[in-house]
């Protein structure tokens, strides 16, 4: 598998996971895209990858797709991978009135080659989340980076209703939170597949920032994908983040494009 379809097929098995399982959560997939419904107006979690780049059909799918979401006047996104008519791709995108919000870069490595350095920061200490406490600090710092928009509000209660489902100890999802003078302030997530690990959702509270506590958070969860066993490691960079992933040798795979139904 080359390393785009390896962080596609990644980020599909998270983003869905849930969705699968979870009441009024829905997933359908198809040869062609896969669309999760988190049944919340949220566009962070309701999210559709297309899996085919044939132009006669991707119209049609969009169409069929998105109308289902303008019922409910849900916002949606549809995440597209770089393909070799990508550029076509994003016209009929255009054309259907989606607005290109995002551009992230693919990356990915073989953690053989990754020499995690796990510097100690004083009164910060991380740890994978074991209790029902840790998904809500989770979700309240991943709440916060959309601040002071409603979608804040919808991604605290994602992560209330698949709380009670969430089983750390067997589940492919894990997240963790770090403390600084026990005070919930950074998070990270691992999505573990059959392929790969995908490194997710590292974010920091404002107040906390230029601290070292991302930094450290990203090298924590590499250790620990290493401990697990994990061959490959995967993840979604923004551009002006690639250099710490790129000194902790992981190499640009292609871009990802993120459309939202923002006319809504």
């Amino acid at each position: 598998m080359n390393p785009l379809d390896l962080i596609r097929k990644n980020f599909i098995e998270k983003a869905s996971y849930f969705a699968r399982f979870v009441p009024n959560m829905s997933v359908e997939e198809t040869p062609y895209y896969i669309c999760v419904n988190c049944g919340l107006p949220s566009d962070t979690f309701n999210a559709s990858v297309l899996k085919s780049a044939d132009l006669e059909i991707i119209p049609g799918i969009l169409i069929a797709v998105s109308q289902r979401f303008q019922e409910k006047n849900f916002p949606m996104s549809w995440w597209l991978w770089e393909s070799p008519n990508l550029k076509a791709i994003e016209s009929l995108f255009l054309e259907q009135q989606f607005v290109s919000n995002e551009t992230n870069v693919a990356m990915w490595a073989n953690l053989e080659n990754t020499q995690p350095n796990l510097i100690k920061i004083p009164d910060f200490e991380i740890a994978r989340v074991t209790s029902l406490q840790g998904i809500d600090s989770h979700s309240n710092i991943l709440a916060n980076l959309f601040e002071p928009s409603p979608e804040a509000a919808q991604v605290r209660q994602y992560y209330h209703h698949i709380k009670p489902f969430y089983d750390p100890k067997d589940s492919p999802m894990q997240f963790f939170i770090g403390k600084f003078q026990d005070q919930a302030v950074a998070t990270g997530t691992l999505f573990f597949d059959s392929d790969s690990v995908g490194i997710y959702d590292i974010a920091t509270l404002e107040a906390a920032r230029g601290k070292g506590f991302g930094s450290l958070m990203f090298q924590f969860l590499l250790q620990f994908a290493k401990e697990k066993g994990a061959t490959n490691a995967v993840l979604q960079a923004s551009p002006d983040g690639l250099g710490i992933y790129k000194r902790a040798g992981f190499q640009e795979a292609g871009i990802v494009k993120v459309f939202e139904n923002q006319h809504l």
